[in-house]
């Protein structure tokens, strides 16, 4: 057999086999001769080695330990290997609690009531099965009602080293507000569908100047105006002559008009003057 494999190398092995994040504990568990220091700067030597060599995976530090992770990048070929395992899901509200828990722990069952809005103890139950949420004892006051904060597993799920790693408020709106944006155009878009496509007639070629459009046209018999006379006959605005050369003509035929039809001639002037 070989010489005895590095320390550097036995803590590989043991990253490779861990389903947890590994501490420096276990390390001189299985080590007793390794220094704490010694054992950090291990774990420091294989993180710069897989990032240097562009490895698939990298060394994460975790909650209180280390843990061997696949680069986010390789995410699609090994959803698609473990398609039959589902990831853990949160619903909206009980994100939103944990949300709050984060941010205010230690906090009581009534304070996150109180800015939900709404009663959380069954999302409180789910978070506390789920291992994301335990009691961190009582409060002092009237009561002494149970008080909520994170586990080390809500790290070790979310990828942070500690509390610390949240993003900060600001962020967190920004992220919200984008997120409500794309969900707000996603629902209109469902409800509108697609753009409809411009509608054309195919047949008909563009409308040259000077020339009504069908929708010029129908406009204009609406308004009763006339579509047009003879092709190739122009209007013309009328002369002062002809404008003024009816006047005497126009009360008789109105006359004529009013005998056959039992109308009056100012009737049909004052109808003619509107």
């Amino acid at each position: 057999m070989g010489e005895n494999p590095s320390p550097k190398r036995i803590i590989e092995a043991l990253l490779f086999v861990a389903d947890e994040p590994l501490t420096i504990g276990q390390v001189r568990r299985v080590l007793p001769v390794l220094e704490p220091k010694e054992a950090a700067a291990a774990f420091d030597e294989l993180r710069e080695e897989y990032d240097r060599e562009s490895r698939s995976f990298r060394v994460v530090e975790i909650e209180k330990g280390y843990q061997m992770l696949t680069r986010k990048e390789y995410f699609p070929w090994i959803q698609k290997m473990r398609s039959d395992v589902r990831a853990m899901r949160l619903s909206r509200a009980a994100v939103e609690t944990l949300a709050i828990v984060a941010y205010r722990q230690p906090v009581t069952r009534s304070e996150i009531e109180h800015i939900r809005g709404v009663d959380v103890g069954g999302v409180l139950r789910t978070l506390l099965d789920r291992d994301l949420v335990t009691l961190k004892g009582r409060a002092e006051g009237v009561g002494r009602p149970l008080l909520y904060g994170t586990t080390d597993h809500f790290l070790n799920h979310f990828g942070l080293k500690s509390l610390s790693d949240l993003p900060k408020i600001e962020e967190l709106t920004e992220i919200m507000k984008s997120q409500e944006m794309e969900e707000v155009e996603a629902e209109v878009s469902e409800i509108l569908g697609p753009a409809p496509e411009p509608e054309g007639d195919a047949e008909s070629g563009p409308v040259e100047e000077g020339e009504a459009g069908p929708a010029e046209e129908s406009a204009g018999k609406r308004e009763g105006e006339p579509s047009g006379g003879q092709e190739g006959e122009e209007e013309t605005a009328p002369t002062d002559e002809e404008e003024w050369g009816g006047e005497e003509e126009e009360p008789r035929e109105r006359e004529e008009e009013g005998r056959r039809t039992g109308t009056e001639p100012g009737d049909l002037l004052a109808a003619g003057d509107r």
